[in-house]
């Protein structure tokens, strides 16, 4: 009978030959039949970019051009029914079916990528060679994976180069009707080679045949190659919940085409071999040297035996990838099968060679197999070196002895090439890596290994008689083993993991000077920004803004120029978003070019008051202070301005003023008493504009000040000024001078210190300091390369709703009253600029909220405005398409300060220029949000999505060019699914589909996200590809630098072609509570100094998610931006950066630009996100891409990728593992009286060793070493005193706690994946933690990872504190502190970081909700949040196979240590029958174990299981408890054994029904065959409740001080918002219906 794995493969064969048919014949063309259309969209052609020809504003010849190249010759052209001139797409949709809506789409991208490519020529090219050239490069990057395909696998291309726009306009017909198909980029290669041949046919023709009309209409492409391949694809995407190898995932299939014939497939690769034979090598090289002690040539044999260790393991290796490889889905070619079975046999051979060599120069006392085997080993190392030259080689090399060397060296993959980088880049990062390693093998050798050695060899020679106070048969007689093995264990473990220390350590140092080196810490405070605003205005024209003008002087001016419209705009943004006030907004405008004023206000703010303080020093103040001079200046010229106005056709003001510029910069003929006397009258006529004066004396009061500023020559001619108060005020009201010119002599130091929303001063102080750094030129807005960004968005939060907002939780706390302690300035801007009262914004949210939503069309918009502003704080698609379109808005604003005239070469209409504007960033800019539901949330019957629906019309209104790319499900004929991928823009008002293009069924048949992505991305445009999460935000100012950013794909970056552009986040979501400070701070550490210094020096890094902007071209042919298949790419975004980088690609990073990024902002939110990361990570490790990458990679670059990747997660498995290796270590010593033994041995002093051990790995453990970066990130961008404080107050808010905490959650979803597999994405939500999370929930989601392994924790300290030797209490306390500390961080912080987590009512509600959970006995209709039985049943539902099974049972078997040690500690084996009966004393105890389970499960049998015995059942119970007392009563009274047996009993039975009940259920279904499964889950409900119990037992305790909720709420959240909290307390406590609602239980 065939396998499935056969039966599949036999299947996908079919689909080939489907397809190899189709392309070989022409078949029948069915009439077209269009689908029915829905009545709410008007279905109509519809422009999508390119505006009709009549409203082309610009780039009106390249678009034209671009179309002349598409069109087709007149022969070719007869039989096509087109009413405009055909082209290739119509010839293409002729001859192979396409759909309609997928050519227009294309015709269009292919159109927009000519066009831009165009518009970067010169003016006065040649037109048939530089169009020629354009044609070639657009087409090389389209069609140049297929040409290395072709390459690869020896087949010829079918095109010449004259013909290839062609074949580029198939291929991307192909690519854009594909579908899922598109994420196997070589499948489309395949299919475009195979349809290539039929259009190289239909070329050579003399005409096009007739194949009939209809079929140009027809999906006949769709239903005759994709719908086969897409169908084998989704038949065995529903087979994903089993082993990776059991079904075939998108680079299974997609490899199957990486041979000649396409009928085998290559390799598996689903395991990961890191190869750290250096390590392991190392460590047994720098143990024997500490055991010798001196380096003769006996120490150097036993140097030698690192020889042998190295080929063993290698054979391993071998034998670890032809375990793997054993897979159906991915079966090797021939030469491959060869090279595995070579590599096993050279290896195997080696080894048993090297050994056995090895062994005769340990015997033998002469030289020559010392010799030879130096020879040996030296050769092999030789052939090594050379072997790895030819990884430079690329596999389309076709001399014979570069493919051998290539073949022994790495196999022969289509991918893999490519992977070295430049000998510069190489000696740095290798450089970085000697350095680390020394540093690490010489502490390990000194500090580790060394003190060791002496201690090692004492107990290894320690026999004292008694010294075992149990029977140990390992031990006793073999040279203490066991004690051997846990005091070398802790240290071998952390051997290995505390490479991740010294990288950590020594990458914060280097990567912090590194961005000190590119200019980041420049501006740390706005008082460096006001000290360097001069210089930065001179760095911001010459890096963002493009001139034309050839003459530098006249450049220039006019760069200066238009410095102010960029500035203006960006303050003029932060005051839409609410950051600034009115007032701040008027002190930080840019006056424009060409008046008297120079500077913005903030930078003259109390200059004039502190002028007039200085007294004589005055002049010398003004000279030092070019601002003081400039606020001077103005004040003079703004008193000139004010004269011009009452007597506007005087001709004397300009001499006066020439007068008064001379007489400033000359001290000597302008005393200070003249100054001080011009400023005093200045004033003086300020008061008289305030007050009421007369014209007469006015009028003399101005003429006295004009006098005193000008020289004697035009004192005379200065005329009487006499106006009336009011005709003045008028006059003054329409300048902006009069209004500066009072700030300037009214405003006071503290003035200057604007703007004071923290977010506003981070944002300017980065842009300012972003100007300085090193960054490409700016090109013109034409010039620039074009691009696109898409959002994913499935059904999050558009725009927070009334009820969203005024919604009450327990404690009376709205989302909008949150928001408002939390940001009050910016509240209070929103007030001042909607001019209104938060009294007025209540009462008309009120009234709003009874009538329903506000939307634009309310006539009240305050309330909108409301809904907007709350929106835009938190993570929603509002804030992410606001931010996104900034971009949009920043080109526009660049190509309208450019746009002239073409002909004239002049300035032309403000109009005309905005038009132009408009779509030329139409032209360079597409946004696409890929709303995968917003087709059925239109159509939903939920109020809810209705609402998300018409948001996100809302956004297309509002936002121009904004693009909705959904998903349409329709039922047709036989309830037959069809699926439309439909692209929406508004236009005119309405909402129109602009493409519809058929899908061969439900696209989401992988990862949600990625898929989501891939329908999309054929609606995307450009060169570039920024791809963006829906809780992303984006800035005006940064939005100016895109240009910049994107001419990074021209620089030189290393060896490769630049692919990724990695971009800078920051966190937004820091200031909501202390645990977002943490994330932020943790993350802001790593999107800035870890990825630095990951792009440079060390070339590893990756894409690690969103903004990272790709080369758009190069992604979309080799697979996409991310990976789909299920499970195995949950981390889906990483898996684009390891295609990028195995496919020749370069990843960079860039520092100079930011886009802001929200994070989970609650302790349940970050542990499911963290869930998510390290469960994925785990999946990793299984994929063929880190197989591959690890193998094929240098040392030292492999080094990097490990430490920086998988071995994070690692070795943070390994701090866990190490913490329990050496606690069961002292329990052993404790338990079995070894440790009392060898404490009183002289000669035994290994706590150097361990201590230093210890010390290594609680540095992670409690968090210190995790906020290493974070402290160097601190002093970089913030200053040292500010990162000392910063560092301080994280401490304060138990940050350790919350570290010590994560570590637990990474290490232990990242073990279980790699145990059992399985990792699942898991929804965290993007809501506002305010409210309290009950018990039940917190112990559902931790009482596994972190509860059960505390209270492990705590009984092995217990047991080694009861019966371990300790010199004094303290040397127990130095050991045991750090690992308390772990323990109770495990236990209470999902407590500690709860809200209301210790207030009484919260606390009384939890334990009466904890007790129904427990105690809920119905099965009908509830869910696991309601019953621990469904709870634990869904714990339980994991398909466990032998192999995991086997090993959790031997994980289980370290309970059964503590059980069988402290048996023998009872008193009652010191009665002499038992004294020395030690085995009968062991099996004793497990009769006496059985009878309390079964006890338990006596009492565990309730009223459901007995519901026609309960009067029995009771009867019996009773009973049973009242015998058990006496029985126990008379023990104790006769003193058969003691209350401490008691406990000691109690203690030692815990864990070992626990190790059972793990064991039992791992073999679940051996289990339930034998009936015990119930009985199972009885005594798995005793410990839960006996858990919950313990950790709800000190809660209770602290709940009982009401100062304990106080400090936790200030701890958790800021001082404004704590006052609030209290006071909503206080106002709800009153409710009625406050306790029954808290108290009310709901079912699921």
């Amino acid at each position: 009978m065939e396998s499935k794995e056969v039966k599949a493969y036999n299947d996908w064969m079919l689909v080939l030959q489907h397809i190899w048919q189709h392309s070989k014949q022409k078949e029948k063309t069915s009439p077209f039949r269009p689908r029915k259309v829905k009545v709410n969209i008007r279905r109509e052609p519809l422009n999508n970019i390119l505006p009709p020809k009549d409203k082309r504003r610009v780039m009106k010849i390249e678009v034209e051009r671009a179309m002349k190249m598409l069109e087709l010759q007149s022969n070719k052209a007869n039989n096509l029914p087109s009413e405009n001139p055909p082209n290739i797409f119509d010839m293409l949709k002729f001859v192979f079916q396409f759909q309609n809506d997928n050519v227009e789409n294309q015709k269009e991208h292919l159109i927009l990528l000519l066009a831009n490519s165009l518009s970067k020529l010169p003016p006065n090219y040649k037109e048939n060679e530089k169009e020629d050239q354009i044609k070639k490069e657009v087409s090389n990057k389209i069609l140049k994976n297929y040409e290395n395909w072709c390459s690869y696998i020896g087949k010829q291309r079918v095109y010449k180069d004259d013909e290839k726009l062609y074949y580029t306009a198939l291929y991307l017909c192909i690519w854009g009707e594909a579908a899922n198909v598109r994420l196997l980029p070589e499948c489309i290669c395949y299919l475009f080679h195979t349809l290539s041949e039929q259009l190289e046919k239909e070329i050579k023709k003399p005409a096009l045949s007739d194949i009939g009309a209809e079929s140009c209409q027809n999906s006949g492409f769709l239903d005759k190659y994709i719908v086969p391949i897409y169908e084998a694809l989704e038949k065995q995407a529903v087979r994903h919940g089993k082993a990776h190898s059991k079904w075939g995932n998108y680079d299974d299939f997609n490899e199957f085409f990486w041979s000649k014939s396409c009928f085998k497939l290559l390799e598996n690769g689903h395991h990961e071999n890191l190869k750290l034979s250096l390590l392991f090598s190392n460590a047994k090289a720098l143990t024997i040297i500490a055991f010798t002690m001196n380096f003769n040539r006996n120490t150097l044999k036993y140097l030698l035996s690192l020889g042998p260790t190295y080929f063993a393991m290698k054979f391993i290796e071998s034998l670890c990838d032809i375990r793997m490889m054993m897979g159906f889905y991915v079966l090797l070619q021939h030469h491959d099968a060869a090279r595995i079975v070579t590599l096993l046999c050279f290896y195997g051979g080696c080894t048993g060679g090297i050994a056995y060599l090895y062994w005769k120069t340990c015997l033998e006392t002469t030289t020559t197999n010392f010799y030879l085997m130096l020879w040996v080993l030296g050769a092999y190392a030789v052939i090594k070196v050379i072997l790895s030259l030819f990884q430079r080689l690329s596999s389309t090399n076709t001399n014979r002895l570069a493919v051998f060397m290539k073949w022994i060296h790495r196999g022969n993959l289509y991918v893999g090439d490519g992977l070295y980088e430049s000998f510069q880049d190489y000696i740095k990062y290798s450089l970085f890596w000697i350095l680390l390693l020394a540093f690490k093998f010489s502490f390990s050798f000194y500090f580790q290994i060394l003190p060791l050695a002496k201690a090692s060899k004492a107990i290894y020679s320690f026999a004292e008689k008694d010294a075992y106070q149990w029977q140990d048969i390992i031990s006793e007689r073999h040279h203490n083993a066991l004690a051997l093995l846990f005091l070398w264990a802790p240290v071998v473990l952390i051997y290995l993991l505390d490479i991740e220390i010294w990288y950590i350590v020594l990458s914060s140092i280097i990567g912090g000077f590194s961005g000190y080196c590119d200019g980041l810490g420049k501006i740390l405070s706005l008082d460096m920004l006001r000290c360097h605003f001069s210089l930065f205005h001179k760095k911001f024209v010459q890096k963002l803004i493009y001139a034309k003008q050839s003459d530098s002087a006249k450049k220039q001016t006019y760069e200066t120029c238009k410095f102010p419209e960029f500035w203006n705009k960006i303050i003029e943004h932060m005051r839409e978003e609410d950051y600034l006030t009115n007032r701040e907004k008027e002190f930080l405008t840019m006056p424009a070019v060409g008046s008297s004023a120079e500077w913005p206000l903030f930078l003259l703010a109390g200059k004039v008051s502190l002028l007039l303080k200085d007294g004589n020093a005055a002049w010398v103040n003004i000279k030092r202070d070019p601002f003081m001079f400039s606020a001077v200046r103005e004040v003079c010229y703004s008193i000139l301005t004010l004269a011009e106005c009452i007597e506007p056709n005087h001709m004397l003001f300009k001499g006066i003023s020439e007068e008064v510029e001379i007489k400033l910069n000359d001290p000597k003929t302008f005393s200070f008493e003249d100054l001080k006397s011009i400023l005093q009258k200045v004033k003086g006529i300020l008061r008289d504009l305030d007050n009421t004066f007369s014209a007469n004396q006015f009028g003399h009061n101005l003429q006295d000040l004009i006098k005193l500023m000008c020289g004697d020559t035009h004192k005379k001619s200065i005329p009487l000024f006499e106006v009336e108060r009011e005709d003045l005020l008028t006059v003054l009201c329409e300048n902006d001078f009069f209004r500066r010119l009072k700030h300037l002599l009214n405003s006071k130091e503290s003035d200057a210190f604007i703007p004071r929303n923290r977010e506003a001063q981070r944002r300017l102080q980065f842009f300012a300091n972003s100007v300085f750094m090193k960054m490409p030129q700016t090109p013109s807005v034409e010039d620039m390369k074009s691009f696109s960004v898409l959002t994913p968005y499935d059904r999050e939060a558009v725009i927070y709703s009334l009820e969203n907002l005024q919604q009450e939780n327990e404690d009376g706390i709205t989302i909008l009253f949150y928001l408002q302690k939390i940001f009050p300035d910016e509240w209070d801007n929103l007030l001042e600029r909607l001019d209104t009262t938060e009294k007025e914004i209540t009462a008309l949210l009120k009234e709003d909220l009874e009538n329903g939503n506000a939307t634009e069309e309310d006539s009240n918009k305050k309330a909108l405005n409301v809904r907007l502003w709350a929106s835009y704080r938190g993570q929603t698609l509002a804030r992410t398409v606001r931010g996104m379109m900034y971009y949009r808005m920043a080109l526009e604003l660049q190509a309208f300060t450019e746009a002239t005239d073409v002909n004239e070469k002049q300035e032309i209409a403000v109009h005309k220029k905005q038009e132009i504007a408009e779509q030329l960033a139409d032209f360079k800019f597409t946004y696409v949000l890929s709303c995968q539901n917003y087709w059925e949330q239109k159509e939903s019957p939920y109020m809810e999505e209705q609402a998300k629906a018409r948001d996100i019309q809302y956004l297309l209104k509002t936002h121009k060019g904004l693009r909705v790319a959904c998903i349409e499900e329709n039922i047709q004929g036989s309830k037959k699914k069809l699926y439309y991928s439909n692209l929406i823009k508004m236009s005119e008002g309405e909402e129109k589909v602009v493409y519809s293009i058929k899908l061969p069924g439900n696209p989401m048949i992988g990862e949600g996200k990625p898929e989501n992505q891939n329908h999309a991305i054929i609606f995307t445009r450009g060169d570039a590809l920024q791809t963006i999460d829906m809780n992303q935000d984006n800035y005006f100012e940064e939005a100016l630098k895109m240009r910049n950013l994107l001419e990074e794909f021209n620089g030189n970056h290393g060896l490769n072609d630049v692919t990724i552009l990695g971009v800078r986040e920051h966190i937004f979501t820091g200031s909501v509570s202390s645990l977002a400070s943490f994330m932020s701070n943790q993350e802001a550490s790593f999107v800035t100094l870890g990825k630095r210094f990951l792009a440079r020096p060390l070339k590893v890094r990756m894409h690690y998610g969103h903004p990272d902007i790709f080369d758009r071209l190069f992604h979309l042919t080799r697979g996409g931006v991310s990976k789909a298949s299920k499970t195995i790419n949950i981390n889906e975004d990483v898996f684009a950066g390891f295609n990028s980088t195995l496919r020749k690609g370069n990843i960079t990073h860039h520092e100079y630009i930011q886009v802001g990024k929200g994070r989970d902002v609650g302790l349940n939110q970050i542990s499911l996100s963290e869930a998510k990361i390290s469960g994925g990570n785990g999946e990793q490790l299984l994929s063929r891409d880190v197989y591959r990458l690890g193998q094929w990679f240098d040392f030292f670059r492999m080094l990097s990728f490990y430490v920086t990747s998988l071995g994070y997660y690692a070795c943070t498995l390994m701090t866990v593992v190490v913490v329990y290796i050496f606690l069961y270590g002292k329990a052993y010593l404790a338990l079995s009286g070894l440790g009392k033994a060898l404490s009183s041995h002289a000669d035994i002093d290994d706590s150097r060793a361990l201590q230093t051990a210890l010390d290594a790995q609680f540095l992670i453990q409690i968090g210190i070493l995790t906020a290493v970066p974070i402290l160097a990130f601190f002093i970089l961008e913030q200053g040292l005193v500010q990162a000392i404080i910063h560092f301080i107050v994280m401490q304060l808010q138990l940050c350790s706690v919350f570290f010590t905490f994560s570590l637990g959650t990474r290490a232990h979803y990242f073990g279980r994946t790699v145990l059992q597999g399985g990792a699942k994405y898991m929804h965290t939500g993007r809501d506002f933690m305010v409210k309290h999370i009950n018990f039940t929930e917190n112990y559902r989601l931790y009482s596994r990872s972190h509860f059960a392994r505390a209270f492990e924790i705590i009984m092995l300290l217990l047991v080694i504190k009861a019966y371990g030797y300790h010199n004094s209490t303290t040397s127990y306390s130095l050991f045991s502190l750090f690992v308390w500390f772990l323990a109770i961080s495990w236990l209470f912080a999902p407590f500690i970081f709860n809200p209301s987590g210790f207030e009484w009512q919260k606390t009384v509600e939890d334990i009466d909700d904890c007790r129904k959970w427990l105690f809920y006995e119905r099965d009908i209709g509830i869910g696991e949040k309601n019953s621990w039985k469904k709870w634990w049943d869904k714990e339980q539902e994991h398909d466990t196979s032998i192999a995991e099974s086997i090993v959790k049972t031997l994980l289980s078997l370290r309970f059964f240590l503590v059980q069988y040690g402290l048996v023998y500690h009872l008193h009652i084996i010191q009665t002499p029958k038992l004294e020395h009966a030690y085995p009968l004393v062991y099996a004793y105890s497990w009769l006496v174990f059985l009878g309390v389970i079964l006890i338990f499960l006596a009492f565990s049998y309730g009223p459901k299981i007995s519901i026609h015995y309960q009067m029995l059942l009771r009867l019996i119970q009773g009973t049973l408890f009242i015998v058990l007392t006496i029985i126990l009563g008379l023990c104790l009274a006769f003193k058969i054994f003691s209350l401490s047996d008691l406990c000691v009993s109690a203690l030692a039975f815990i864990p070992t029904g626990w190790g059972l009940l793990v064991i039992a259920k791992a073999w679940k279904p051996l289990m339930k065959k034998l009936h015990l499964w119930k009985g199972v889950r009885s005594i798995a409900w005793y410990y839960d409740m006996a858990m919950c119990m313990l950790i709800l037992l000190p809660i209770t305790i602290l709940s009982w001080f009401p100062f304990v909720s106080t400090f936790q709420t200030r701890l958790l959240f800021n001082q404004a918002f704590s006052r609030g909290l209290e006071i909503s307390l206080i106002l709800s406590g009153n409710r009625p219906d406050k306790s029954e609602k808290a108290l009310a239980y709901k079912d699921n």
